[in-house]
């Protein structure tokens, strides 16, 4: 009996297969999956840092994400996939966003959100006037605007950084769930966020 099972599972895989190819084919969006999940963060062009609708986004299972305004006010929204697109439905209006290359999502060419990250080592944050920004070359070892000696300690989500400019500036900052540093009591500012594209 184990025997037949196999083909009988086989012919429901095809028919479920083919169900899928029937909806895509027809335009209709998958309500979450995408390959979207988890946390999401804005970063920041070097040329200019966008007005951003979320401070972050979290994709979650069944169509339903959790998103960020600042300040605090976190909401859920609803989502779908449909190819390479990702809509995102928030208080009655639809957003669509493309699914890029390195699996972020872009509206327009300015508003990036990429897969947060854990941790700042190896990455290059802009600041959000677009003047300042800070390389962390990992081993507490940082340059900041190019010029700048800097060191940093993480501990935790707290940021220390000290940057060696014709003296010691000390900066506290706070690494948030979606990648972005901000300064220590204005958390959900997006002070400083992860560069799109990393330099090489």
């Amino acid at each position: 009996m184990a025997g037949k099972a196999m083909p009988r599972a086989l012919r429901w895989a095809a028919v479920a297969g083919a169900l899928l190819s029937a909806v895509l084919a027809a335009g209709c969006g998958v309500v979450g999956g995408g390959g979207v999940s988890g946390m999401y963060g804005p970063v920041f062009s070097p040329d200019q840092a966008s007005q951003f609708p979320y401070t972050q986004i979290e994709f979650r299972s069944g169509g339903k994400a959790q998103v960020s305004r600042g300040e605090g006010a976190v909401v859920e929204v609803a989502y779908a996939t449909e190819g390479k697109q990702v809509k995102i439905t928030d208080d009655g209006k639809t957003a669509v966003y493309e699914v890029d290359g390195s699996g972020c999502v872009k509206s327009g060419k300015d508003v990036v959100y990429c897969k947060a990250p854990t941790k700042i080592d190896g990455l290059t944050y802009q600041g959000a006037d677009g003047d300042a920004s800070i390389e962390f070359k990992g081993g507490g070892k940082a340059r900041a605007d190019e010029f700048f000696d800097a060191t940093y300690t993480v501990t935790g989500d707290q940021v220390v950084i000290v940057i060696d400019d014709r003296g010691k500036s000390m900066v506290e900052m706070v690494l948030s769930k979606g990648g972005c540093l901000d300064m220590k009591g204005r958390e959900g500012s997006l002070n400083f966020c992860p560069l799109y594209p990393q330099p090489k």
